[in-house]
């Protein structure tokens, strides 16, 4: 039930976030393994997520892409 609902969300708005203000791209950043996040955030994009969103602290999926170092992610969200 609970996928159901978070799929029914995205549906509606792929930039949704929750309390923090953190949406997808930014939990997937700092939960996943990287190759998971990596597919992760590029579906998301592909998707029309909005890679520059921020949290409620002003940081954006970028941001927490350099505070990892993970160069990849930062390629990803910078489109090189």
């Amino acid at each position: 039930m609970r996928i159901y609902k978070q799929k029914n969300i995205l549906e509606r708005n792929i930039n949704y976030s929750n309390a923090y203000g953190r949406n997808l791209q930014q939990e997937s950043i700092v939960s996943c393994e990287n190759t998971i996040a990596v597919d992760l955030v590029k579906l998301l994009i592909r998707c029309g997520a909005d890679a520059l969103s921020k949290n409620n602290a002003i940081r954006s999926p970028l941001d927490f892409a350099k505070q990892i170092k993970d160069m990849e992610m930062i390629n990803i969200l910078t489109d090189k």
